[in-house]
């Protein structure tokens, strides 16, 4: 009996720990004279487990022949590293059109799937947000153009976030054109956290109305 009960406390501290667990994400993007450098970083249970995606290396086939994606994955755990895998995608104009037929089934037939995401993006929070570019094509007159549609992207997507999420970091964003040379680099970095707790309610909530099929 008294074995029992240790077993049921341990369980339920074990649970109580991770339901109030936060997981951390962690992307940097860096795109420097052609070369590209990228990787998203998993941290959960104050570090101890752990996990890497390397960004995938980006090959452009063309419209027909789609892009390659080629990226590695690698565990942690503790200080013990666990074995990469290295993963390969090939994403075509058919894949894309699935994805998006897709995507316009799940927000027909679950009219609460936005609304159940809104719940969910407003218990992310982000820790930090810097998003700098530099921009030319050489002519003066470009530049200027895509200079300004960058900062209306970049602040259409800042927008957005903002009535999404919570902030502990005023966003940093920079757009520096150059007008004398054709140049495209970019620095992006962002963390954000979110309760375990939270995404198993989300996941949760999703899968019953999936079950149920609740339709418009």
């Amino acid at each position: 009996m008294i074995f029992f009960l240790i077993i049921l406390v341990l369980l339920l501290v074990f649970f109580i720990g991770t339901w109030f667990s936060n997981i951390q994400i962690e992307l940097l993007f860096k795109r420097e004279a052609q070369n590209d450098f990228g990787k998203i970083k998993v941290k959960m249970f104050g570090g101890l487990l752990r996990f890497q995606y390397n960004l995938p290396q980006i090959l452009w086939g063309g419209l027909d022949e789609g892009v390659a994606l080629k990226q590695n994955v690698t565990g942690k755990i503790g200080k013990k590293e666990t074995k990469t895998k290295k993963k390969s995608i090939h994403i075509d104009k058919r894949k894309v059109k699935k994805f998006h037929f897709e995507y316009r089934q799940i927000l027909y037939r679950y009219h609460d799937f936005q609304r159940i995401m809104r719940w969910f993006f407003g218990k992310i929070t982000c820790e930090k947000f810097v998003w700098n570019t530099k921009i030319g094509t050489g002519d003066a007159a470009e530049a200027g153009f895509l200079t300004g549609l960058a900062w209306s992207f970049k602040w259409m997507l800042l927008s957005w976030l903002g009535n999404q999420i919570r902030w502990n970091a005023k966003p940093e964003l920079k757009v520096d054109p150059r007008f004398n040379e054709a140049i495209l680099e970019t620095y992006f970095h962002s963390i954000i956290r979110f309760r375990i707790g939270h995404a198993i309610l989300a996941v949760k909530r999703l899968s019953d109305h999936m079950r149920k099929g609740r339709i418009q």
